[in-house]
């Protein structure tokens, strides 16, 4: 009795926790989408290409944000691979967590790269920045996909429940909503911040943003571990096995019944044929004709029906 009443009571605990890991995994994907879309191409006009010429860094801002739409619509070719990657993985935690972690840590750690202009590459060489940078961005993208994926498809893997789904996918939800909107608020006062820190200056620069990617980073890889490591599958309760007996292959009693054939009439006396599952005999004349011969009234296009 006290077996059982402390399983009980452990299981709201585990789950509370289990749907706390799951909320704040949500939370830091959400505030790294927006650094990686929406505040990436405030980065990239602003302040990646400023000690670069004016005219230089106008082609160069229009090379990446042209990039950039390019990628976003080959996504839509990728993302089903990537779902079908994530399908045929099999490990011992499951298909989803090693991606939520996988793709959160690597993604979490090109961001921080692309926001740093690759380590101040962008100052060196321009055309090679260009060329390495578009390729970190695909990679990035990729393993980001890969997080995203995971994370919205291991709901039916953690809960049997319909009920437990549904919360899974509104915490998952309501996490997004504080990670996206929360970085929005917390974006200018960090940024600018930063860069007096480092630069003296009033103003978002290079270092601001340098720093912003590290918290947003790190927040990211600690998120996914959340994700990966704070949640367990859901026990699938297998169906019994069916016992193979005799009994299955022998021929129900139900189509033992006669059949009523109206295809062909008895040679002998023209009434209807009744069948059965091994010959045909006419119910008039009880003359037997075999279903095995070529001209079985088994055999014709007509319909049959259940004479019971």
């Amino acid at each position: 009795m006290s077996h059982s009443a402390s399983s009980t009571d452990m299981k709201p605990k585990h789950t509370l926790r289990q749907q706390m890991a799951y909320t704040f995994s949500g939370f830091g994907q959400a505030a790294f989408y927006n650094m990686m879309s929406t505040y990436f191409v405030v980065y990239v006009t602003s302040a990646l290409f400023a000690g670069v010429n004016k005219d230089i860094a106008t082609k160069l801002v229009g090379i990446i944000t042209g990039a950039i739409v390019l990628i976003r619509i080959g996504e839509i070719f990728i993302d089903p691979l990537l779902g079908n990657l994530i399908d045929n993985t099999n490990t011992r935690i499951g298909r989803f967590r090693p991606w939520q972690f996988i793709g959160g840590l690597v993604s979490a750690i090109l961001l921080f790269m692309v926001f740093t202009g690759l380590f101040g590459f962008v100052n060196v060489n321009q055309t090679w920045f260009i060329v390495l940078f578009i390729a970190v961005f695909i990679i990035l993208d990729v393993f980001y996909s890969l997080r995203d994926i995971s994370f919205w498809g291991m709901i039916p893997a953690l809960s049997e429940d319909s009920q437990e789904r549904a919360l899974y996918t509104s915490l998952g939800s309501f996490g997004a909503s504080l990670g996206f909107n929360g970085l929005t608020v917390i974006v200018v006062p960090v940024v600018t911040y930063f860069s007096m820190l480092f630069t003296g200056r009033n103003e978002q620069n290079q270092s601001g943003w340098t720093a912003l990617a590290l918290i947003v980073a790190m927040l990211a890889i600690i998120s996914a571990m959340s994700g990966a490591f704070g949640t367990r599958n859901a026990r699938v309760r297998c169906a019994p096995r069916l016992k193979i007996t005799a009994a299955l292959f022998k021929p129900s009693r139900r189509w033992r019944r006669t059949i009523n054939c109206c295809g062909s009439p008895c040679p002998t006396c023209s009434m209807p044929w009744q069948t059965s599952r091994r010959q045909a005999c006419c119910s008039t004349c009880s003359n037997s004709y075999s279903t095995s011969q070529r001209h079985s009234p088994l055999q014709e296009s007509s319909p049959l029906s259940l004479v019971c």
